[in-house]
């Protein structure tokens, strides 16, 4: 496969993001697939360019095969509002030009956010390259921010929000890190199909590297109990509730607390550092990627917090998967899924965020327990490796987007639609005098409704209404629908032609033209048959337990098709739904031909039946 992985940040930055997208184009690209990032300059921590990048718009490098395609983006410290926007916006902007211009053709685009912009860089290439996008979700934005305080601003986050809910509904599929990710994105009204969780991990390379044991050499650490932080100093990891531990344990000469990283929250970390005089706390600027293990080679045990705010309670730390691959010993301060993995993996301690002293009481026992210690190491280690190993994540996210290639050839999806518009004109164009008729007929008959409006389930499960000519009384569903049958009643006389010729369906070429249908495709059924059973024989059967219920909604509903032609209306979802199979495994342009002219002889026949 060529892959475009589009990601505003990729090493030397440090931080998840970088590194699950580093990680991930590194297994692809031994597995053959070629891979190219778009990404931006790096600036963290500082906030400035370095040299070789400055006035410079593009910058092309290789890294260990992963095409790299770097482009300008306003520099600055990840701090302030405005200067955020700056940098978020002036990325999507200068990746889209850039991506569009001077990157050739690729089989899947995927867009990473945070940030969402750069997300919806990645989709207008999508659409411009004519390609499947698919949609990584890392963190819930803007919900995250919202919670946080970040951003205030209703006009921002209400455009955010419609980004949002735009590449929900148009990305190919979306890959989210956790399962609380999944349920929230399912809320919003995505289908759980459209879905798939690959979550963060520990890749094997890093932690085979041996040590070189001189961290606490650097440090001045020497016998101590080493207590370590290694992460963004931000104000989602509530590190001032650890300052808060050591000050509690400041009594303790052999207990030290080391901070690795930078952030929005480290000079206010560092004051409160200086107010409390707390020896027992240092703190140290980011480390390349490569230099991480060694810090965790040298800690005795390793913290994970987290706010004790509801988002986070979805929310699952890169660097918890990362400490377990170096085989130490965490505390966890966190709620929800992350709890739930550090309870099964045998290798933490887990207190309450904001607890403080249940933290600092943590830290003593780890302490004053080493047989404990190297047990939950052993289990750290081997845990991670059998469940989150990256290389297998890596691998599995390959075979997941192949997966995505192969559900609909990209250029038979282009050629469907534009079949669709162009039969739709010549539909319209050919039976413009029975757009006369047939109201006028049916206005003679029995007077208005000429039309007759449905509710019907579109792709992705989307709600829209169907138009047909009216082919029965104008109270036929007074007291609810019914499936039509022969010799029905409700049925007029021009009604009993229209449909055994099926021209009442002739209003869904504007359906089609509008892009709710296609010519062909699995039948549009109505929203209450996915909730109540109309056949006796499926009496109490949930509708979305039928094999086929999500897989049938991967495509536009057809005007025609395999079910509509060769199903009888009075056979049962169980059955029609084998018959959508059928068409959504050998779909093709072809197949679309024969089904259309196979409906135009029925319809000259008059062989539509009710």
């Amino acid at each position: 496969m060529r892959i475009l992985y589009v990601s505003q940040f990729f090493p030397p930055e440090p931080g998840a993001s970088a590194g699950r997208a580093y990680e991930q184009a590194k297994y692809w690209t031994r597995a053959n697939h070629q891979v190219t990032v778009l990404t931006g300059f790096p600036t963290y921590p500082a906030g400035v360019l370095p040299p070789r990048f400055r006035w410079r718009m593009m910058v092309r490098e290789c890294l260990e095969g992963i095409g790299v395609l770097r482009t300008w983006h306003y520099a600055t410290r990840n701090e302030g509002f405005l200067r955020r926007i700056a940098a978020f916006s002036s990325f999507f902007l200068s990746s889209l030009i850039l991506g569009a211009l001077f990157f050739g053709h690729c089989d899947v685009i995927i867009g990473t956010s945070p940030q969402l912009l750069a997300a919806f860089s990645a989709y207008l290439l999508s659409r411009i390259k004519r390609v499947p996008f698919v949609l990584e979700i890392r963190d819930l934005w803007p919900a995250v921010l919202v919670e946080l305080g970040i951003f205030k601003n209703r006009r921002i986050i209400r455009l955010l929000e419609g980004i949002e809910s735009l590449l929900y509904r148009k990305a190919a599929r979306i890959v989210v890190v956790t399962e609380a990710f999944k349920e929230a994105i399912i809320k919003k009204g995505i289908e759980p199909s459209k879905i798939e969780v690959i979550p963060n991990g520990a890749d094997p390379e890093l932690f085979q590297r041996k040590p070189n044991g001189k961290v606490r050499e650097k440090l001045h650490i020497n016998g101590e109990f080493l207590v370590t932080y290694l992460g963004n100093l931000g104000v989602s990891q509530n590190l001032s509730s650890v300052l808060e531990a050591a000050s509690l344990l400041k009594r303790e000469k052999d207990i030290c607390f080391l901070f690795v990283g930078d952030g929005t929250e480290r000079d206010k970390l560092l004051e409160i550092k200086e107010e409390r005089g707390l020896d027992n706390a240092l703190f140290v600027p980011v480390q390349p990627k490569e230099k991480v293990p060694e810090y965790y080679n040298a800690s005795d045990v390793c913290l994970v917090p987290l706010r004790s705010l509801p988002i986070f309670k979805s929310f699952v730390p890169s660097k918890l998967f990362e400490i377990m691959g170096a085989g130490k010993p965490i505390i966890g301060s966190v709620y929800g899924e992350s709890r739930q993995i550090l309870s099964r993996s045998g290798a933490a301690i887990l207190v309450d965020p904001d607890d403080s002293r249940s933290l600092a009481q943590a830290v003593l026992t780890l302490k004053n327990d080493p047989e404990r210690r190297k047990q939950m190491a052993v289990s750290a280690h081997r845990f991670v490796f059998q469940n989150y190993n990256r290389e297998t994540l890596a691998s599995r996210y390959a075979a997941f987007l192949r997966t995505v290639l192969q559900e609909a050839p990209i250029p038979e999806i282009f050629m469907k639609r534009a079949l669709d518009v162009v039969l739709s004109l010549l539909a319209l164009a050919v039976t413009s005098p029975l757009w006369v008729l047939i109201p006028l007929a049916i206005w003679l008959e029995d007077r208005r409704p000429i039309f007759y409006a449905q509710e019907r389930v579109g792709k992705g499960g989307r709600i829209f209404d169907i138009l047909k000519f009216r082919s029965m009384v104008a109270d036929a569903e007074e007291e609810g629908p019914l499936q039509a049958s022969r010799g029905d009643s409700r049925i007029t006389r021009v009604g009993k032609i229209l449909r055994k010729t099926a021209l009442d369906e002739l209003p869904q070429v504007l359906n089609i033209l509008k892009g709710d249908m296609s010519f062909v495709g699995p039948r549009a059924v109505r929203p209450p048959e996915f909730e109540t059973p109309w056949n006796e024989e499926m009496d109490g059967v949930d509708m979305t337990e039928i094999p086929g219920y999500s897989e049938r909604h991967k495509i536009r509903p057809g005007l025609t098709g395999i079910a509509q032609l060769y199903a009888a209306r009075d056979v049962d979802h169980r059955y029609r739904f084998k018959y959508d199979l059928i068409y959504l495994r050998n779909r093709s342009i072809l197949l679309d031909f024969r089904l259309i002219l196979s409906s135009v002889w029925m319809t000259l026949r008059g062989r539509w039946g009710v």
